[in-house]
């Protein structure tokens, strides 16, 4: 019975597993998460900088503002002493420029 249980909860898992893609945010935190390659990917084709190298990642990164709402930053990175915020948004409308805006200000300060 146990067996069939831990059988049924693995397959379950695997089916839930194989539905992710990139932009699942369990998944993307998975992917980004301690690897530089896969950073430096994205920001040499989004920012067309084939030299540029992440020296540090952190993903899902919350940045504290005391003066109004904290920032979770789904990839925050780090290279050539520059911080890069890249989010992944599901929504077909794409991300609101204001959102972007407020984190890059709280990014700054």
């Amino acid at each position: 019975m146990a067996r069939d249980l831990d059988e049924a909860r693995r397959i379950r898992y695997q089916e839930v597993i194989q539905s992710f893609t990139l932009l699942d945010d369990v998944f993307m935190t998975a992917v980004f998460q301690d690897s530089l390659p896969c950073v430096d990917l994205v920001l040499q084709i989004i920012l067309d900088q084939p030299n540029l190298r992440a020296e540090r990642v952190i993903t899902q990164d919350t940045v504290k503002n005391l003066r109004g709402h904290d920032v979770r930053l789904d990839v925050h990175a780090f290279a050539d002493g520059r911080e890069f915020n890249i989010e992944i948004q599901r929504a077909k409308s794409g991300a609101d420029p204001r959102r972007a805006r407020y984190h890059s200000s709280i990014m700054d300060a």
